[in-house]
């Protein structure tokens, strides 16, 4: 299993966006493949969506899994997804915190927000601050009530008038709901200060998916 990480993480590692399935470019993949193939390992290729796990967010992940003496087919046999039918949404999910400060329109937000969040991308160094994503995943959370040009301190307060119309009175997101979007537990603690913070928690492994993944890995090497 070393080489098989080492290896699939040298050739993932050349492709721009790594982990969303759509971003995952063939060529240093195929040399990744040709060099696992010639070393005995059994591998094949896996798209999960997050979704499926139990987290509110449409996040697919494209996986490369290797193993060598057997082990492929148990771990396949192993990922199940956790099915919530039907998916968490980002209202039921946000509801006890955007209320938290008393603010008098958070039901009617949460049933408004009646659908899994986009993929949450983790911010751009290039845009030097925190939001949530280029101008096509704005979009996607514009159609949930967000504004996604930047996070805010604190959920709303008891007086903001939520307008989803326009741009300013649409709610925004803290970094604590976006560790509960991405399914972090909330006893977690996030070093650094708020985009530090948002970076590594946008741009992690939602924890249900990795240890939905880890178990399905053990079973594997037990065979």
């Amino acid at each position: 299993m070393g080489l098989a990480a080492e290896t699939a993480g040298s050739a993932i590692g050349k492709c721009a966006g790594p982990r969303q399935a759509g971003g995952l470019c063939r060529k240093p993949l195929l040399c990744g493949e040709k060099y696992l193939d010639d070393a005995g390992y059994d591998f094949s290729w896996h798209v999960v969506n997050a979704s499926d796990f139990g987290v509110p967010q449409h996040r697919e992940l494209g996986i490369l899994v290797a193993f060598r003496d057997r082990g492929l087919t148990e771990f396949e046999a192993a990922l199940d997804p956790v099915t919530v039918t039907p998916h968490l949404t980002v209202g039921a999910v946000l509801r006890t915190s955007m209320a938290s400060r008393g603010w008098s329109q958070a039901e009617e937000w949460a049933t408004y927000a009646d659908r899994p969040a986009p993929t949450i991308v983790g911010g751009s160094w290039d845009r030097g601050g925190a939001d949530l994503g280029p101008a096509g995943s704005q979009q996607g959370w514009a159609r949930l009530g967000v504004e996604g040009k930047s996070l805010r301190d604190a959920p709303p307060a008891s007086d903001f008038l939520w307008n989803p119309d326009l741009p300013e009175g649409r709610v925004q997101l803290t970094v604590d709901q976006i560790a509960e979007l991405q399914a972090f537990p909330g006893h977690w603690q996030v070093c650094g200060r708020k985009t530090a913070r948002y970076r590594q928690i946008g741009n992690a492994t939602p924890p249900p998916v990795a240890r939905a993944l880890g178990a399905a890995v053990r079973v594997g090497l037990s065979v």
